[in-house]
């Protein structure tokens, strides 16, 4: 497996979306993606592959909430964080009934952020772990 993570961050504000990116381009173990639109996001997933993603729930063309189920009927170990501005503890549980793994709200905290980010890649890489234990058993009976 390759050692970079894509990690796609669907944000329609610029200035998140250039804070995030600022913020892990000192780090070799993530590859960063951005999309500003629901739209956007989609055809990224469908092309890039993307292993996480960091996805706004309000986006102007659609709603965040449904585009995190779409990611884990395609791939449930994909990891999500959700982000809004809205601190509602409502949202909270919508998101991760929808599938989020984790939450936070803006302003982020990229101290926070990056741990987060760091736990999300090693349960990806834990997933991966046992799928590929899975297929080599499976080989062998």
């Amino acid at each position: 497996m390759n050692n970079k993570i894509k990690v796609l961050v669907v944000d329609d504000e610029v200035e998140i979306q250039k804070s995030i990116g600022r913020y892990f381009s000192f780090f070799d173990d993530v590859e960063m993606l951005f999309a500003s639109t629901y739209e956007e996001a989609v055809e990224s997933m469908e092309k890039c592959h993307p292993r996480m993603y960091i996805l706004d729930i309000n986006l102007p063309d659609g709603n965040g909430l449904k585009l995190v189920k779409i990611i884990k009927q395609h791939s449930p170990a994909n990891q999500v964080i959700m982000i809004t501005g809205a601190s509602d503890l409502n949202r909270v549980f919508e998101a991760l009934e929808s599938g989020a793994n984790d939450y936070l709200t803006k302003p982020l905290d990229m101290a926070i952020l990056r741990s987060i980010v760091s736990e999300a890649v090693e349960r990806f890489q834990r997933w991966y772990d046992l799928i590929k234990l899975e297929l080599q058993i499976k080989q062998k009976d």
